[in-house]
């Protein structure tokens, strides 16, 4: 048998190992790939804005990169140690250092790009679906078909050097370990954990401290608790999840009333190991859980909280500012906007002139005989909304004259009109056109509008939500996805202890009834912890609003969602389990 037939049938035989890898991988890669899609796609207003928004969205495209290479990482070592006991037997059979690790290289190769490819696949096939749900969430009208060359290829760039750094560490790993080493994984022999209590009650002291600093802080000094807060929690939670859960279920064994009542002397005794030997997993997949949930609850509280409110008598509807002939067909593009919309304006003429020197602030020079053309109040919003930030001087007409020698003079037509906000999507295809063509500048082609910038931040507040949403979710799938390949991995060992118990009378209900109590409480231990550390980060938030806006109740909505969809998922996850244990019994 040589090299490749033996990787033909590995991959074959493991297909439930490799299944697992596959998945992580394709949807860590769809992860990425859509959210570069989302970044730019041409038709999202904020991607063709000169604004910041990229920034952010490569922003987070970096940190879930980042995590999700953990994640890769983590079902590398998940699968290798599914295989450990196949490489171990090659090596007692003679298999050199250097053919394992090439086979090893060649699955691994095998199931990774299949799953960078998967997952691209699976980014354009549902592409069109994903922007039409985006088009909904944001109110465009219709968002086109877009798959980009560039970040595709970079995509794959990147997960192919996640790749080599995640085999170096895997090979490093399988060449220094001995076979002996290798076939103890998994099968090692379970010891009563030992288990120190001043330990776990440390652990909950510090996630005490740190809830309390959080309730108690105040504008001034959440922003130095911060870092302490989130150090000490952290801290707090792994303690009890090595040492205070295994302490209080150790109690309960002790307690004959509890551990003899039903199933109880079955998944109690079972959890005892469990909750130690998974604590690890179980302390990430809160931590994991938390960032998500809290990252999504800030941003749909604070877009659910905060309102925009202009002042009326201050901002100005809309003023245009170009040269010549471009001030022509603006004028004529926004007149025809608000003559199909029905809204009654008053249309201004006026003209200044601007001065800007490095390091000094702008001048801006108007004529007394040009602001006799508009009124009082509507110069007084030309002075707030365009040049707040410069020193507007009236000069009189010969002054005024003397200062276009080394001046430009521009000029503007002003749009007055009480429907502040309307029309507002259709002003901003101007605005648009115009941050494409020309920085916003006072110098160059300007165009303000109120109308514009309250549809934009609506339409911002819409898209950070779904990025919010994104990210919460990318990261439940993820600490969903640890605690069902820890349930699985030992899903081997599950059925020959389930076996023994059968052979003395356990009823399939009563094996049922116990995994879903023992699976239960490690499942939802995680989320349970990860809803309060989210609720203490988010009332530190509330805090910091100074009591100007309440979040309480899209906090509720938020957590009760989250719940309900864990909750689900258990489910699906526990019938899923209980059927591939139930059909391994038969063949025991």
């Amino acid at each position: 048998m040589n090299l490749q037939t033996i990787i033909k049938k590995s991959v074959k035989g493991n297909s439930k190992g490799f299944g697992s890898y596959f998945l992580a991988v394709s949807f860590s890669v769809f992860v990425i790939f859509v959210l570069a899609l989302l970044t730019y796609h041409p038709d999202i207003p904020l991607n063709t804005m000169r604004m910041d928004f990229q920034k952010g969205a490569k922003a987070v495209q970096m940190i879930l990169f980042i995590f999700l290479a953990l994640f890769i990482a983590y079902s590398s070592v998940t699968y290798s140690r599914q295989r450990s006991r196949d490489y171990a037997i090659l090596k007692i059979l003679g298999t050199d250092s250097k053919r394992l690790l090439i086979l090893s290289f060649c699955e691994n190769f095998v199931v990774y790009f299949s799953g960078v490819i998967a997952g691209i696949l699976l980014g354009v096939v549902l592409s069109k679906l994903i922007f039409m749900f985006i088009a909904w969430i944001l109110g465009l009208e219709a968002v086109a078909f877009y798959v980009p060359l560039k970040p595709a290829l970079l995509t794959i760039l990147c997960f192919a050097a996640l790749f080599i750094i995640v085999f170096i560490v895997q090979g490093a790993l399988l060449k220094s370990t001995e076979p002996k080493e290798i076939l103890s994984f998994g099968v090692k022999r379970q010891h009563r954990p030992k288990i120190k209590a001043w330990a776990g009650i440390l652990g909950l002291l510090l996630v005490a401290i740190g809830y309390y600093l959080a309730y108690t802080s105040e504008p001034q000094s959440i922003i130095s608790r911060i870092l302490p807060v989130t150090g000490i929690v952290i801290l707090g939670t792994y303690l009890l999840y090595n040492q205070f859960f295994a302490l209080i279920i150790n109690y309960l064994t002790k307690r004959r009333s509890i551990l003899y009542k039903g199933t109880n002397i079955l998944w109690l005794s079972n959890l005892l190991y469990r909750v130690k030997d998974s604590s690890i997993v179980l302390f990430l997949s809160t931590i994991i859980i938390a960032v998500g949930l809290t990252a999504f609850a800030t941003v749909y509280s604070v877009m659910t909280a905060t309102q925009i409110n202009f002042d009326y008598k201050k901002e100005l509807p809309l003023a245009i500012s170009a040269d010549s002939a471009k001030l022509e067909t603006l004028t004529a593009r926004a007149v025809k906007i608000l003559d199909s919309s029905g809204i009654e304006y008053k249309l201004l003429n006026t003209e200044y002139m601007i001065q800007r020197e490095k390091g000094k602030r702008a001048k801006v020079w108007i004529s007394e005989s040009n602001a006799k053309t508009i009124d009082t109040a509507v110069l007084r919003k030309v002075k707030t909304s365009l040049f707040g930030f410069a020193s507007v001087k009236l000069v009189g007409d010969l002054e005024y004259d003397s200062l276009k020698v080394k001046n430009k003079v521009h000029k503007m037509n002003i749009f007055d009109y009480k429907e502040m906000y309307a029309a507002g999507k259709e002003l901003s295809l101007i605005m648009k056109e115009i941050y494409n063509q020309d920085r916003l500048d006072l110098d160059q082609n300007y165009f303000f509008s109120t109308a514009s910038f309250y549809y934009l931040f609506i339409y911002a507040r819409r898209f950070y939500l779904f990025l919010g949403l994104f990210f919460g979710v990318v990261f439940f799938v993820c600490a969903g996805s640890m605690l069902y390949f820890k349930f699985f991995n030992n899903l081997k060992h599950d059925v020959e202890k389930y076996g023994q118990y059968a052979r003395i009378g356990l009823s399939q209900k009563e094996l049922s009834w116990s995994t879903a109590k023992e699976m239960g409480m490690l499942f939802f231990l995680p989320n349970i912890m990860a809803v309060m550390h989210t609720s203490m980060a988010l009332t530190a938030l509330n805090n910091l609003g100074n009591g100007n806006f309440s979040i309480l109740m899209p906090v509720l909505q938020v957590l009760a969602g989250t719940l309900l969809i864990q909750t689900i998922y258990f489910v699906f996850m526990h019938k899923r389990y209980s059927t591939q244990l139930k059909r391994a019994l038969k063949d025991v």
